[in-house]
């Protein structure tokens, strides 16, 4: 009895050790059966975030197929990654394609050799973005086909491939030539959203042979890019007028044809126009042009004649939903403050962004700036850069043009400009004896950071500056206000002569 009461209490005291092996024992196999490949470990749903992590990174908006990046390095790595890329979606859903131009410079082939090259080319290129895009699975697709080459003898086939998937993407990118626009014709994109056409060297006479059969309808269309041959391609899309938000418009022609195509683009809110063409009659051209949604429009023309200043001048032009203005972002070209109070006059918008970047005084008297400023009371952010030129080409006006800015004291009881304004930005050139001392441009922004005179008004202070003053002189230097940050700021002296800079730190 005692005997099997105590193989009782043995079996009783082993039987939690047992289970508790045979646990361990499973975990032990399990970490064994996936001793070679640990990667194996993480759960499929994590190393997929991974992967997508992997082709974001680039930062590129449309994926290049090349086996050094993912996602097509990914499938080289081992079974299971291929297997997990593979069932990937968002790895598929944007592409990149290029093609090659063959030579003879190593290769001494004739011409009919090298076109049979470029017909297999294109056909491998096309049976990838087969490949390609119908692993995405439902996603949103982005392609860009970046063609140099003539048209090839194998175009219908190509077409078919290219209206197929041009049907289903929601970003699409051309940069093709003239013949492969044909494409275009009777093509139906009711899912697309942002969509770029650049042809990269057009011929002059591109109006006169340039002609789709159908045109390309696009009802969802939201953003739209159009280089070099904007007002030729756009009579032959067909878009909703209250669709589109975004248009951007590069080295055209402002002529009738995009003219009337912005006049049905009621919803448009945001227009950019780089290296902008006038035609000698602008007026018959243009006519009565009236955008009442637009918000944001930037302007540079490239050119010595300001033809963003005759744009503006326009008297049938009337944007009176306008917020943002930028004339020449590239610091090149002519702005003008006449044009632009003469503007913001006539059209009676409230412009709270202005940036002029010219390479010309933008006013001939300081009373042409002040009666800018006046103009539009509700400027939050002013942007001017004339860096080779004063702002003003009156003489000893540079410091006229400061006081224009400063705020006046609240006892005082006079009209101050510009209460909103938030952020000063100004790069000039000051020619003695014109040229304000650090002192007083300091009180200039001395006045506008510290507000507790204006109590109870509806007052906003400076939260950044950035003031640049070249000042030409026998001994050439550069003062530079900027980092504000809790009542400080920091003033630069850079003396190039003597190879002097030096930092200084400024209580306001």
């Amino acid at each position: 009895m005692g005997s099997n009461q105590s193989n009782l209490h043995v079996r009783g005291s082993t039987a939690p050790p047992s289970s508790e092996t045979e646990s361990y024992r499973s975990i032990t196999s399990w970490q064994r059966g996936h001793w070679v490949s640990p990667m194996q470990r993480i759960p499929p749903e994590i190393l997929s975030e991974i992967f997508i992590y992997c082709v974001l990174i680039d930062n590129e908006q449309f994926v290049r197929p090349r086996f050094r990046t993912a996602p097509l390095l990914l499938l080289r790595i081992c079974r299971y990654w291929r297997d997990r890329a593979m069932s990937t979606p968002q790895l598929w859903c944007s592409l990149q394609i290029h093609d090659v131009k063959f030579t003879n410079r190593r290769r001494r082939l004739d011409d009919a050799k090298l076109l049979d090259l470029q017909s297999a080319r294109l056909s491998s290129e096309m049976a990838m973005l087969g490949d390609w895009l119908s692993r995405a699975r439902g996603q949103q697709l982005s392609l860009r086909i970046h063609f140099s080459g003539t048209l090839p003898d194998q175009a219908p086939e190509c077409y078919e491939v290219l209206r197929y998937w041009f049907s289903g993407c929601h970003v699409l990118s051309l940069s093709v030539s003239r013949e492969w626009l044909e494409v275009l014709s009777g093509l139906g994109c009711s899912v697309l959203e942002d969509f770029t056409i650049e042809v990269p060297h057009p011929p002059r006479t591109f109006g006169n042979v340039f002609s789709l059969q159908f045109p390309c309808h696009a009802p969802s269309l939201r953003r739209l890019t159009l280089k070099n041959t904007a007002d030729m391609v756009v009579p032959y899309l067909a878009i909703s007028p209250t669709s589109l938000k975004e248009m951007h418009c590069h080295d055209v022609l402002l002529s009738t044809n995009l003219v009337e195509f912005l006049k049905g683009c009621e919803s448009l809110i945001s227009w950019s126009m780089l290296s902008l063409h006038l035609p000698r009659n602008m007026e018959d051209s243009i006519g009565d042009m009236t955008l009442p949604n637009l918000e944001e429009l930037v302007i540079s023309d490239y050119s010595k004649r300001g033809e963003a200043c005759s744009f503006l001048q326009n008297p049938d032009l009337h944007l009176p939903n306008l917020r943002r203005l930028d004339l020449n972002p590239k610091a090149s070209g002519i702005a003008n403050v006449a044009s632009i109070t003469a503007f913001a006059t006539r059209s009676g918008c409230t412009l709270t962004h202005l940036k002029m970047h010219s390479s010309i005084p933008v006013c001939s008297e300081v009373a042409e700036f002040r009666a800018l400023l006046s103009a539009i009371p509700s400027l939050e952010v002013l942007h001017i850069q004339t860096r080779e030129v004063p702002i003003c080409s009156e003489d000893g006006s540079s410091i006229s043009i400061f006081a224009s800015l400063m705020r006046p004291p609240a006892e005082a009881g006079l009209i101050h400009r510009l209460p909103c304004l938030s952020d000063l930005a100004i790069t000039t050139t000051c020619i003695p004896p014109g040229v304000p001392s650090a002192t007083y441009i300091e009180n200039m922004i001395r006045s506008r950071t510290q507000d507790h005179d204006y109590v109870g008004h509806n007052v906003a202070r400076l939260t950044s500056v950035m003031i640049t003053l070249a000042v030409s002189s026998a001994v050439p230097m550069t003062v530079r206000w900027h980092r504000l940050v809790a009542g400080r700021l920091s003033r630069e002296l850079t003396v190039e002569h003597f190879n002097t800079y030096c930092v200084e730190e400024v209580t306001l």
